[in-house]
């Protein structure tokens, strides 16, 4: 759910508060680069989370795609559209401003609530997957950093400057 509004919301947000001068479109290509990054670094991350929730891929199973498809589709998807609502906020101002968040804001909780309300086989499938999750925080933090490290060093060695 934190990772839905973060890319759904927040990233939009913060896309346009980072051209406070000039125009959304000088930032496209730095944008895109940082998916590319992203979708490269998919597997990989997959493999982390799988030791703290190593069911979680049945959810990928459930619908038909495998857990890297499915995640890279969600995180392409989502950061997709929050392009679009970065174009949308970035031709308002004021009171307008505002309200095209707060109406963004309800609509991203909608879709996390009908996550969570979900029902049937994934929600059983879900509770499934909590039974076997990692429930210690120390050793959940600890894979974290430790592949947070391994992200940066490997970011680092992929990353050119964009330039627009």
């Amino acid at each position: 759910m934190g990772i839905n509004a973060h890319i759904n919301l927040d990233l939009g947000i913060a896309a346009v508060e980072t051209i406070r001068t000039g125009q959304i479109q000088d930032i496209h290509k730095d944008f895109d680069a940082i998916n590319t990054i992203l979708g490269a670094l998919t597997y990989e991350v997959i493999h982390d989370i799988n030791r703290i929730s190593p069911l979680l891929s049945l959810i990928g199973k459930h619908s038909g795609n495998t857990e890297s498809l499915l995640v890279q589709f969600s995180i392409g998807n989502a950061r997709d559209g929050a392009w679009v609502f970065a174009e949308e906020l970035s031709q308002r101002t004021g009171a307008d401003y505002a309200a095209c968040i707060a109406h963004r804001d309800k609509d991203i909780g909608t879709l996390a609530g009908s996550l969570v309300k979900s029902g049937g086989f994934i929600r059983f499938t879900i509770w499934v997957i909590h039974l076997f999750e990692l429930k210690n925080p120390g050793k959940i933090i600890q894979i974290l950093y430790t592949a947070r490290k391994k992200y940066m060093k490997a970011a680092e060695l992929k990353v050119q400057p964009v330039t627009s």
